[in-house]
């Protein structure tokens, strides 16, 4: 079936759980994503497609197709690229950090908020943070120093705060999601260690006061790699029936497709 101009992708479709359960809504106008939580979206997309990249990563040629398919002309060797931006993130955060990123909440989330605060000093709070609690350790001096100063800095709480429209947030979504499709794929057992890390070896103390200091996190974090590959391979089933009902076989995906049904009922 050929793209339509519009067209919804299937990043978008991992996007909307994420998103809904973070968007804030106004008074008057649209909803939006604090750019706090819209990292938070993007590290979520990010690992989903990581885990989707990992669970097909034979049939890579597959879900590139149907990516390539939006923009044909501007991305030749689409995965190949989506591969290498993959590589590079994840030598640039192993040159930083000396080590593994424990999980995509560190590897995307942390470091885009890290990004966005220019004073060197601050940027630091949310890696401390997470290191901390990552490590089992109690809040150091210096962290504690940090979290204080990083209250009373209007402009960090301002950024924080700082409103992104939805459709503004989109193109970074399909973005990140797709280079997650890249990263599964390329690093199959650390996507997995990444993912266990967060969701099955929990430290919930931990995660309570990482969100008090400002990650924004997710409500349920309690669901083991098998079911999220499982609830992932069903998002992507019922969004390749609408649009690229063809696939569904190379996919592998009709039984997939036939547990939403048989939820459905």
């Amino acid at each position: 079936m050929p793209y339509k101009e519009g067209q919804l992708t299937f990043i978008d479709f991992l996007g909307y759980k994420p998103v809904m359960a973070l968007a804030k809504k106004r008074l008057f106008g649209k909803p939006y994503l604090t750019f706090n939580a819209c990292c938070a979206v993007l590290a979520s997309v990010y690992e989903s497609a990581a885990v989707l990249g990992r669970v097909r990563c034979e049939k890579l040629g597959i879900l590139e197709k149907i990516l390539e398919a939006q923009t044909p002309r501007l991305r030749p060797e689409l995965m190949k690229s989506l591969q290498e931006r993959a590589k590079e993130r994840l030598d640039a955060f192993r040159n930083e950090a000396g080590r593994e990123p424990h999980s995509f909440l560190e590897f995307i989330q942390v470091k885009q908020l890290e990004k966005a605060i220019p004073d060197e000093k601050l940027k630091r709070l949310w890696s401390a943070i997470y290191n901390t609690r990552r490590a089992g350790g109690r809040e150091t001096d210096k962290v504690r120093e940090l979290r204080q100063l990083s209250f009373k800095s209007k402009k960090i709480m301002k950024k924080l705060e700082m409103k992104v429209s939805l459709a503004g947030a989109e193109i970074s979504i399909r973005m990140f999601g797709e280079e997650g499709i890249g990263f599964g794929s390329s690093f199959p057992q650390l996507t997995e260690r990444m993912y266990r890390n967060l969701h099955e070896n929990i430290d919930m103390l931990g995660l309570s006061e990482a969100g008090a200091h400002g990650l924004a996190i997710p409500d349920k974090l309690i669901i083991s790699l098998e079911e999220q590959e499982e609830e992932i391979l069903q998002i992507v089933s019922v969004y390749t029936l609408r649009y690229w009902p063809e696939m569904l076989d190379p996919l592998d995906l009709r039984g997939h497709l036939e547990m939403v049904k048989e939820e459905d009922r």
